[in-house]
């Protein structure tokens, strides 16, 4: 009587090489993609979350204050640190002490500063420009790490408001983190471009993240609140 025998499959060594080999290439082209857009949605939600803070915080001054313009708040005004007409403060001084909960103040952009909270230069979305600039009156950073600048507009009684979502952390790209757009007399907020096309692109000669990031808010804001670019 013959005795049957079953054939063992198996995988040489060179085809376990060659699916190896493949899975490495798969990964090299998708893990970046993937975690660009697990930073973006970071990014988003931070800057979401910010710029939340600071529509409830210029809806409260107003009301605090019984104004109905922005302008006309001890906020909506050049900063000044505290003297005996204003016990504390005024303009972005008072309104980031006052109406933020921060882990630092008056933080510049010196660097090896303990008090650094945000970077000392901010480059482009394409990396053509390394020396950008994210400034204000006053700075504070916020604790949940986001930095918060402002700066008063004498030309028509706006208040400019730059934020980078993570502080001075990388990548600090204008339109990536860094972000502007300008509190108007009425208390309502508005990108320094109402075309998100602008985001990315320069459409100033100021020298800071505006130069770039103008529309950005616009784009991510007619997007969801997520960053698709």
């Amino acid at each position: 009587m013959k005795k049957s025998y079953k054939s063992k499959m198996g995988f040489t060594l060179s085809e376990v090489l060659i699916t190896l080999g493949i899975i490495g290439i798969v990964a090299m082209l998708t893990i970046p993609a993937v975690v660009k857009n697990y930073r973006n949605k970071l990014y988003a939600a931070q800057l979401k979350r910010t710029y939340g803070m600071i529509e409830d915080a210029v809806q409260s001054i107003m009301a605090d204050e019984h104004a109905t313009s922005f302008s006309e708040t001890t906020a909506g005004v050049p900063s000044a640190e505290p003297d005996g007409d204003f016990p504390e403060g005024k303009g972005a001084y008072y309104f980031l002490n006052k109406y933020f909960k921060t882990i630092k103040t008056g933080c510049n952009a010196t660097e090896n500063d303990t008090n650094q909270c945000r970077a000392s230069a901010y480059a482009s979305p394409g990396g053509e420009v390394s020396d950008l600039i994210l400034y204000g009156d006053y700075c504070a950073q916020t604790t949940n790490g986001a930095t918060i600048c402002s700066i008063y507009n004498e030309g028509n009684n706006n208040t400019t408001i730059m934020i980078d979502v993570n502080g001075p952390a990388d990548p600090n790209i204008a339109g990536r983190d860094a972000f502007t757009f300008n509190i108007l007399s009425d208390g309502s907020m508005a990108d320094w471009s109402s075309d998100g096309d602008d985001c990315g692109t320069k459409t100033h000669e100021a020298g800071h993240i505006a130069d770039y990031a103008s529309g950005c808010i616009t784009k991510i804001i007619e997007d969801g609140w997520e960053m698709k670019y």
